[in-house]
């Protein structure tokens, strides 16, 4: 019996974790309004496939809540093993793992290491060994799915080079033909200095092998400069795109006199630039941007064809849609907004099939969010609606809304 102990030790916890669970499910649930998408103008089906997710406040509730054209929901409405999971609100991991089971068991979604079309899925992670405080030993797994005949062509990769690696991660994966492309970031710390590196790793889907190996950019951090590169992360991390774009930046910091609360650093750009890889031809390409966009609007979303630039002002937002491939602007569109004063710093912005999507609320105004779509290809509103309590009465006189995430199922 003594050699047991343990066993029956941990199992008793398990038990009485899940009983807590279950417990505190049972008294916390029902403490928040049935919350809906009221329709203003368009069509209500444009709303169908939006989700989301923020956190309500009120006398009797405090929780994050998940709003989607069936209902409302809260985490106390998750099983014990949901919980655990915490990709599971995420629809395209759902919808993964549900239809592509055996695919998916043993997989992290981090959504830029996936990739879909009509006819395959495609993942790319990488491990590592972590020792004496130093990562080390990267290796690539792959493998991909014939959505056909359901096979699923899976193999790995050691990193070889020559100089030490700090830390490495798979920023984009792509399949091109029989060729599956894996973006990279790596970073070394040597010197005193910083190394930030965009390198492309080219796998032979037939013969599993690494045909090309190649770095897109690198920056190195100078004396009082900070270097940056950051991929730009399109809405739809999974879909087919024809380009993979990132910003490259050089940060000064400035010291800020304060005499009331004293010197403080501020971040200023010394220069910005967007760097363009296509995927089809294997080249850069350097964006002649119109100099409206450098000066006056940040791109802020990339849908793997076109860049959408904002800019907020008392009124609203502007929309600037810019295409890659003809390297002109397509359309520029104002949304009006109510109590637009802070919008650039509480709307939430997606892109998702050949849809903008809007959703703009101010947690201390006690209004709740207003969503606004607009068709991409024209630049047209096509949509515009609240989120409201289907009971006004169960919305109570204090409380607050503030959304954290907008995503299209």
């Amino acid at each position: 019996m003594n050699k047991y102990w343990k066993s029956i030790l941990v199992f008793t916890m398990i038990v009485l974790g899940i009983g807590t669970f279950y417990a505190q499910s049972i008294f916390a649930s029902g403490g928040y309004p049935d919350f809906k998408i009221k329709t203003i103008a368009g069509d209500a089906k444009e709303a169908e496939a939006i989700q989301v997710r923020a956190h309500y406040s009120a006398p009797k509730y405090e929780g994050s809540v998940t709003i989607t054209a069936n209902g409302t929901s809260d985490m106390n409405d998750l099983t014990f093993w949901e919980r655990l999971d915490g990709m599971i609100n995420n629809p395209d991991y759902r919808r993964l793992t549900t239809d592509y089971r055996q695919f998916m068991r043993g997989k992290y979604m981090w959504g830029q290491n996936m990739y879909e079309d009509d006819d395959h899925l495609a993942y790319a992670d990488i491990h590592y060994d972590f020792r004496s405080f130093q990562a080390g030993n990267f290796n690539f797994n792959i493998a991909v799915l014939d959505k056909e005949n359901d096979e699923t062509n899976e193999f790995t990769y050691d990193v070889k080079d020559d100089r030490a690696i700090n830390h490495m991660y798979v920023e984009s994966v792509e399949k091109v033909d029989d060729e599956l492309k894996v973006f990279t970031t790596i970073n070394r710390y040597s010197n005193g200095s910083d190394e930030h590196e965009i390198r492309l790793y080219i796998f032979d889907l037939n013969t599993q092998d690494l045909v090309d190996v190649k770095t897109v950019e690198s920056v190195v951090d100078e004396g009082e400069y900070d270097a940056y590169l950051q991929m730009l992360r399109e809405s739809d991390t999974l879909k087919p795109k024809d380009y993979v774009v990132f910003r490259r930046e050089l940060i000064e910091h400035k010291v800020v006199e304060d005499e009331a609360n004293g010197n403080y650093e501020e971040p200023h750009t010394v220069e910005s630039d967007l760097i363009v890889y296509n995927l089809k031809t294997d080249e850069l390409e350097t964006l002649d941007m119109p100099k409206q966009l450098e000066e006056k609007a940040r791109v802020n979303l990339f849908d793997g064809k076109n860049l959408y630039f904002t800019e907020a002002n008392d009124t609203g937002l502007t929309i600037i849609t810019y295409s890659i491939k003809d390297q002109n602007i397509l359309h520029e569109r104002h949304v009006d907004i109510d109590h637009a004063e802070n919008v650039e710093e509480y709307a939430h912005l997606t892109v998702q099939n050949d849809r903008f999507y809007i959703n703009y609320n101010q947690p201390e105004s006690n209004q709740l969010p207003t969503i606004y779509i607009l068709d991409t290809e024209t630049g047209d509103i096509v949509y515009e609606g609240n989120i409201v309590a289907k009971t006004p009465a169960d919305l109570p006189e204090d409380y607050s809304f503030s959304i954290f995430q907008l995503a299209v199922q």
